[in-house]
């Protein structure tokens, strides 16, 4: 009798813990890879953003940000050099904003759309 007492009083705590939002955001529209690029006459250019969770707390995810840039002067294409950055950043649900202090770019999530406009460039959810 007392094993199952504990063993309801632990199953009690673990279901109260648990928020609803969970779920949404973790297997929903936040997370994930998402990609963009741009080509001019002199450049190409590709960022990659790849979102996943950072901690228990659904709010909180870390973002890896990897960005090229290939410079083209006819008839040479120079190599492209690569940039990659870290931050965590906190999502608010009813703004749609994931913001960080580290003084990285806002992402505005569009749910519906699976896309984030970061620094005026729009991304498309890849993966």
């Amino acid at each position: 009798m007392k094993r199952a007492l504990v063993l309801l009083f632990a199953l009690i705590v673990i279901a109260c813990h648990q928020s609803p939002i969970v779920p949404s955001l973790r297997k929903g529209f936040i997370t994930g890879t998402y990609a963009t690029w741009e080509k001019g006459h002199l450049f190409r250019a590709w960022d990659t953003l790849i979102i996943s969770h950072h901690s228990t707390d659904p709010y909180f995810f870390n973002v890896t940000r990897i960005s090229s840039f290939q410079r083209i002067i006819d008839p040479n294409f120079y190599p492209p050099a690569f940039v990659n950055s870290r931050w965590t950043g906190h999502y608010d649900p009813d703004t749609h904003i994931l913001s960080n202090t580290t003084g990285r770019p806002e992402l505005f999530f569009v749910p519906g759309e699976y896309t984030v406009n970061a620094d005026g460039l729009l991304y498309e959810r890849i993966e």
